[in-house]
């Protein structure tokens, strides 16, 4: 092998590279030692191993913020959106709290987030509801009333929502207009204004329902609530549409 090869391997680690003169040239200064590389040799190669790490880093970041939003969106349901902080949301998780800036801008950015996510309950329970006498029967329901983090999320966050800020309270009203579309494509009235103004009160008696039914520390009072007003709504609820 030659001494070329030899500097080669030692500087680089590749043979081959170096493919001009290495000398010692006379100047009007001190000597000095030149190199001359040529690199036209080194061909580069396909990373695989490191695209893999990154896409594998990526889908964990992905998996890891879909179970933080989770979290937050039952644990909101359970507790008010002041009811639990981000540490303890984070630990849940299965995180710290210093990672929390990795997924979040703020803790406003998770309550939106949060409540995008605890709206698909509501996809489900329109997905089975055939009518709307049965839709109010599942809503106004003691399955329903005692699982808050596993239902509607315009029940349990009602009165926090007011309270929030403009962001949260926009995707709040986005769903509050989708479930009023919902329940007038429901009903057999013909006129749009009594179809439009029926839908609301189904709406808003469900919502205040269900809400006062968890408030009330009586449980016979609780499901008195729910019963009365099931029994009330449900004969003014005509359809579906012919």
């Amino acid at each position: 092998m030659s001494n070329q090869d030899d500097l080669s391997r030692l500087l680089f680690g590749m043979p081959n590279l170096c493919s001009g003169v290495v000398s010692n040239r006379r100047a009007t200064g001190p000597s000095r030692f030149c190199i001359k590389i040529d690199v036209r040799g080194a061909r580069s190669r396909p990373i695989t191993g490191q695209t893999q790490v990154m896409g594998h880093s990526q889908a964990e970041k992905a998996a890891t913020h879909q179970r933080i939003v989770d979290v937050a969106a039952r644990r909101f349901r359970e507790l008010g959106l002041d009811g639990i902080g981000v540490a303890d949301v984070m630990k849940e998780a299965g995180m710290t709290v210093g990672g929390f800036y990795k997924h979040f801008e703020s803790r406003d950015d998770l309550v939106t987030e949060a409540l995008g996510a605890a709206f698909k309950s509501l996809d489900v329970w329109e997905a089975r509801a055939e009518n709307l006498a049965q839709a109010v029967r599942d809503y106004l329901s003691e399955a329903h009333r005692d699982a808050p983090g596993k239902g509607c999320a315009l029940g349990a966050l009602l009165g926090d929502v007011g309270r929030s800020n403009e962001a949260t309270r926009d995707v709040f009203t986005e769903r509050v207009k989708h479930n009023l579309a919902f329940s007038e494509g429901l009903l057999n009235i013909k006129d749009p204004a009594e179809r439009r103004a029926r839908a609301m009160l189904q709406l808003s008696a469900c919502l205040g329902a269900i809400g006062l039914a968890r408030a009330v520390s009586d449980p016979v009072l609780s499901k008195e609530i729910l019963d009365g007003v099931a029994g009330q709504l449900i004969p003014l609820l005509p359809g579906p549409p012919a």
